[in-house]
């Protein structure tokens, strides 16, 4: 699962690369190749995308070089010479940014979360977008009439798990709205879930959400429990459930449960 360490971490891998890109008649779109740890996955953006973000983010962390996104070209920016000049100027832009986040052990601001997707598929990002979500509709949810599950994936499952035992407090951001104690509120108030895996790779990244290991003894009042395409095995947790739960329903899941 990928991880982003403020302090950087013996061993943890951090890669971001442009790989690949592709062209018409308006505009050029880079392919951004993004690698924490053993996950891997790709953000497709255009040169406007990157100016927008370099903005914001000089903005928020004026101690970013501002220099250091290529500068605008008006004519001949579709040439092929240019483009492969850009792309290396905005791998290395990217190279340099993961750099500066790295030796200053800085937060990561919600912009570059956003602009990399981080928000998908690193622990925090997950987090606190969830967080964020249950916040704004968390109660709405919960005094809803009748009996519609809460939808869950395994992945966000498994990030609150692996953040919850982060030596971290639990807003780690400037937004109060995305700090952790939302979700783990909720989850203890919460009395229909179901959580949906599936066997094919989240979005694009090679996190495959059926195989991920969480804990569900976040539920506290839970009544009734739905899994499907979840591996059965890796759930811990499933013990302190059996004071509430009333109806378990398991599909297309391996039938070992611990």
């Amino acid at each position: 699962m990928a991880l982003w360490f403020t302090s950087p971490q013996l061993g943890n891998r951090r890669d971001v690369q442009i790989t690949n890109f592709q062209t018409n008649q308006k505009y050029t779109e880079y392919t951004i190749d993004i690698c924490l740890d053993d996950i891997r996955w790709q953000v497709k953006k255009r040169y406007s995308e990157f100016a927008d973000f370099h903005e914001e983010l000089i903005k928020h962390i004026p101690t970013i070089d501002a220099k250091s996104l290529p500068p605008k070209k008006l004519l001949n920016n579709n040439s092929p010479d240019f483009i492969h000049r850009r792309r290396l100027a905005l791998d290395n832009y990217l190279k340099y940014l993961f750099q500066f986040f790295t030796i200053n052990s800085l937060q990561l601001p919600e912009c570059f979360v956003n602009f990399l997707d981080f928000h998908l598929y690193e622990v925090h990002g997950i987090v606190r977008k969830l967080a964020e979500e249950l916040f704004l509709n968390g109660d709405k949810i919960l005094s809803a009439p009748g009996k519609k599950p809460f939808s869950i994936s395994p992945l966000q499952m498994h990030a609150i798990t692996r953040r919850i035992k982060l030596a971290e407090p639990p807003c780690d951001s400037n937004d109060p709205a995305k700090d952790l104690s939302h979700i783990l509120d909720f989850l203890c108030h919460v009395k229909y879930v179901q959580i949906i895996g599936s066997p094919d790779n989240f979005g694009t990244s090679t996190i495959k959400t059926q195989f991920l290991s969480f804990d569900v003894s976040f539920f506290k009042s839970v009544e009734e429990l739905i899994l499907d395409c979840v591996q059965t095995s890796q759930i811990t947790g499933i013990d302190n459930l059996k004071k509430t739960v009333r109806h378990l329903s398991i599909h297309r899941s391996l039938t070992s449960i611990r």
